[in-house]
């Protein structure tokens, strides 16, 4: 039996914010894009960043349509361009660049004002009615006090969405953010979700299994 051993890559570099500081603790990923021929989202490696700033990534399986991408709680998320990596190739002088990012504090409450605990709460696009397009990818859950505070944004105009079981999703006010500005105050209020019950039968009154209830706006 004959085996044939595919020679790994190599990724290496370091991690730093725009002032040249290095950045420790930022997660590392060699993502492989979804293609036609890759129609599976998939991460082939990942290390975090020591106090240097400094990453290593030794075991690459050698692939196309692959990007760096770098993630931290108080950054925005960096991505390369896709590039292709070649089987024994050594890329150790690779330097990345992360900007600080925006973050938006506040609470949720219900429709008494009471603030709530456990409330999922996302920075969205403004306007969009997808809550899982962040324009950052932050999100949050509401401790306690019912407080929240969504950190690494990008610049843009978000709303905040919160939700929690047994209440209506509820958003805040469009909030304009430059780079690395910070809004506190923001409050979110939740009304609480009504239930209807009752029975499906048939034209002879008897009980029918199985049927789909749907309640739509009149």
């Amino acid at each position: 039996v004959d085996f044939v051993l595919q020679r790994t890559s190599r990724i290496a570099g370091a991690v730093r914010d725009t002032g040249g500081k290095p950045i420790e603790g930022v997660k590392v990923l060699v993502e492989k894009m979804v293609t036609k021929e890759n129609p599976v989202h998939r991460f082939l490696d990942y290390a975090y960043t020591k106090d240097d700033g400094t990453f290593s990534l030794p075991k690459i399986v050698p692939s196309a349509d692959v990007r760096l991408v770098a993630e931290h709680r108080y950054y925005i998320r960096w991505m390369s361009e896709p590039f292709t990596i070649e089987a024994g190739e050594d890329l150790i002088d690779t330097e990345i660049t992360m900007e600080v990012g925006s973050k938006i504090g506040g609470e949720v409450v219900n429709e008494a004002g009471q603030r709530l605990e456990g409330a999922q709460v996302k920075a969205v696009k403004a306007g969009d009615p997808d809550t899982h397009d962040f324009l950052g990818g932050g999100s949050a859950k509401t401790d306690a006090q019912g407080r929240f505070e969504i950190q690494g944004l990008g610049s843009g105009n978000y709303e905040i969405v919160a939700q929690l079981s047994g209440y209506l999703d509820g958003r805040s006010e469009p909030l304009d953010l430059a780079e690395g500005a910070s809004r506190s105050g923001v409050r979110v209020k939740l009304a609480a979700a009504r239930s209807v019950s009752g029975t499906v039968t048939d034209a002879q009154r008897r009980p029918i299994a199985g049927a789909r209830i749907t309640a739509i706006d009149a």
